[in-house]
């Protein structure tokens, strides 16, 4: 069932692999590859291979990086895992198995879990300051945001780095 998330209709990416079996039964095959895998992140690659009257083949990609501060992420412990599974919504997702987003809705559930861990350390104050003051601020001097953050947050150097490194 799709998730509903900002007024847009999201569908997980099992949902859609059901799906996709149950349209094509014994006609879909799903292959998953992992191009590159390190300390700092997981690069993998998806291909979906629809066989009918003519051979269809549709591929997504997608990059996690390892959480290795936040032991309730879930990149510290499976960033290869749900690489795969946004790899394989991105594949389903170009062969037209998406909601009205193409974005899968456990993509989703990942940002607004970081959005809301991300809200929640702002508002709290840290130790030894006094409550109402931003957290990691000096107390008198107002909080600033970062220029040009927006809702998804921005790739630190060190990732941006990375990927203009990578082959694609």
């Amino acid at each position: 069932m799709p998730i509903s998330i900002h007024g847009k209709d999201y569908t997980t990416v099992a949902e859609r692999v059901l799906q996709i079996h149950k349209d094509k039964p014994n006609q879909a095959s799903i292959t998953t590859k992992v191009l590159q895998l390190n300390d700092k992140f997981v690069l993998m690659q998806a291909r979906l291979t629809i066989r009918g009257d003519e051979r269809q083949t549709f591929t997504g990609h997608a990059i996690e990086f390892h959480d290795t501060k936040n032991q309730r992420a879930v990149n510290f412990a499976s960033a290869v895992e749900n690489c795969e599974t946004s790899a394989v919504g991105r594949a389903l997702a170009a062969a037209g198995y998406c909601g009205t987003e193409f974005a899968s809705a456990n993509e989703m559930q990942n940002v607004q879990g970081k959005t809301n861990r991300r809200a929640a350390q702002a508002k709290a104050p840290a130790v030894g300051k006094p409550a109402g003051k931003p957290a990691g601020k000096p107390v008198g001097k107002p909080a600033r945001a970062p220029a040009g953050k927006k809702a998804l947050r921005s790739l630190t150097k060190e990732e941006e780095a990375v990927l203009n490194g990578l082959p694609f």
